[in-house]
């Protein structure tokens, strides 16, 4: 039964203790209310809790993750931790999850956000119309019929944006909504911010605080514990400071013989993306490929690969080749840190030592599966993988995604 309590806050949070399993807290002595028509961000380093905090607010955590959760959650007086609560939640909530692949159910793009209006009731022409709208405001309606898996990084991002928002919701949930996306995707996601200003409750969580300062009410600081910003300012110049105290080295690379070379490459599915593609790329040269969301650049990484053909011309790749997908879960085949790490160093014949000093460094917890880990740390602990094999070529898709300056640094 769902009990209504009219004259709450739109959220009330008390959280003593909250995590995976017994014992292992990963949340500690949260409370907080947000009101309606309130903007609220939350930033903090990776693996500080921040994702798991969503997953408790929403009852995903208690409901569907099996952990646990001490305290207390209301949501316009709806309890998400309880079961007939956390059934009704849905039509309260627009929820954009840290990682798209997690969220995409469906195998065409029209169909991801019809899926979700229907499951709310929605029917026929009106839900095709409110489709059409959000998929033509993140400017995906020319992808209605395309595969999802065609999709870009960014362009997943966008969809899984339409399918949050097509609802209407009142309450609004943005997980790392920044990561993968093109600079015309934060505007847009901006331009939405602030149209909801007064009328929808936002909750932010994202690294990059920067593009979300002047939009938002308040702003909270979390590592397991949650403290209130009061001077919000200063956070404005805190991807600077670290970076004048980490004095990154900026003295060139001393390359040696072509290692790739790329001539007049065609690329895409089903049909060319991008042609006359070429490039040449020496031995200790660190090369940057970007782009708006679409353009191809994954798609140029798995040609590269080797996972998909290119329609036309020529690559030379001189040496071994490691591949970092986009989305780094797609690298993890055992159920713990540990024997993914002893895996791959058994493989590359590596040292145990260096791979020792890397994961006390960035503080990776060696005994859970690596799916427990943030998204960041998980992005982390693919990129140590690819450093362990040391190939001649090692090609990252979006390696900084969900990283905080720190581990990014």
């Amino acid at each position: 039964m769902i009990i209504w309590c009219y004259g709450y806050d739109m959220l009330d949070t008390l959280i003593n203790e909250a995590g995976y399993r017994a014992g292992d807290i990963v949340l500690r002595d949260i409370a907080f209310r947000v009101s309606k028509g309130e903007s609220i961000l939350i930033t903090g380093p990776s693996g500080s809790g921040k994702t798991t905090l969503l997953l408790a607010l929403t009852g995903v955590l208690t409901n569907l993750l099996d952990g646990y959760l001490d305290g207390q959650v209301r949501i316009d007086g709806v309890d998400p931790i309880s079961p007939d609560g956390f059934t009704y939640i849905p039509r309260y909530i627009g929820v954009v999850l840290q990682d798209p692949e997690k969220q995409l159910a469906m195998p065409k793009v029209l169909d991801e956000v019809l899926f979700t209006l229907e499951n709310l009731g929605y029917e026929g022409d009106a839900a095709y119309e409110i489709a059409r709208e959000y998929l033509e405001d993140m400017d995906l309606w020319s992808k209605r019929d395309s595969h999802v898996e065609d999709l870009s990084g960014g362009e997943k991002r966008r969809l899984t944006i339409a399918s949050a928002l097509a609802h209407n919701p009142m309450i609004i949930l943005l997980d790392e909504v920044t990561a993968s996306m093109d600079p015309w995707g934060i505007s847009t996601i901006r331009r939405y911010i602030e149209g909801w200003r007064g009328e929808k409750t936002v909750i932010i969580v994202d690294h990059k605080a920067r593009y979300f300062i002047d939009l938002v009410d308040k702003v909270y600081l979390l590592d397991s514990q949650l403290m209130e910003v009061e001077d919000p300012d200063i956070l404005e110049n805190y991807n600077i400071d670290i970076m004048l105290k980490k004095r990154i080295d900026r003295s060139p690379s001393k390359p040696g013989d072509k290692k790739l070379i790329l001539e007049n490459l065609s690329i895409g599915y089903g049909e060319p993306i991008q042609t006359g593609v070429s490039l040449e790329v020496r031995a200790g040269e660190v090369a940057c490929i970007v782009g708006p969301n679409g353009i191809g650049k994954s798609t140029l990484l798995k040609t590269i690969a080797g996972f998909l053909n290119p329609f036309d011309g020529s690559i030379y790749v001189d040496g071994k080749v490691f591949y970092v997908p986009q989305a780094p879960d797609n690298l993890f085949m055992f159920r713990s840190v540990s024997r993914e790490l002893r895996e791959a160093i058994k493989k590359a014949g590596a040292s145990q030592d260096i791979t020792s000093r890397l994961v006390d460094l960035y503080r990776l917890r060696m005994d859970i599966p690596p799916f427990r880990l943030s998204h960041g740390q998980r992005r982390l602990l693919a990129n140590i993988i690819a450093s362990i094999y040391s190939r001649d070529i090692i090609l990252f898709d979006e390696p900084s995604t969900g990283l905080d300056l720190n581990l990014y640094m």
